[in-house]
């Protein structure tokens, strides 16, 4: 049991690790933790947590242009985090950022 989780965890750390500019801490959530979906289509959910949005979001742009909707990746990292600033709760949030064969979607 203590290997299988140990091994969720290094799935689970995968995008931090492979894909994303450091982070100060993350929290994962959604059905796929909990088993409740465990097929193709199910999806792990990110919140990060960042010092300085600016920037993160500077690195993750030039890294994962994809990880933004078109509109927004054109404009900038000053304008997405003006967005999540004050259009929100602080959080940029995209539920469509592929890993692997795996989706996630992230919130920073």
């Amino acid at each position: 049991m203590e290997a299988a989780a140990a091994g969720r965890g290094l799935d689970l750390a995968g995008p931090l690790r492979d894909l994303l500019p450091p982070v100060d801490f993350c929290c994962a959530y959604g059905s796929t933790l909990t088993h409740a979906r465990p097929d193709a289509t199910s999806m792990v959910d990110y919140i990060l947590g960042v010092a300085d949005p600016l920037q993160w979001h500077s690195e993750n742009l030039a890294r994962n242009p994809t990880h933004y909707s078109s509109w927004m990746a054109r404009r900038g990292p000053e304008s997405v985090t003006w967005l999540a600033d004050r259009v929100g709760v602080g959080v940029y949030f995209n539920p469509f950022v592929e890993w692997g064969d795996k989706g996630s979607s992230m919130g920073s």
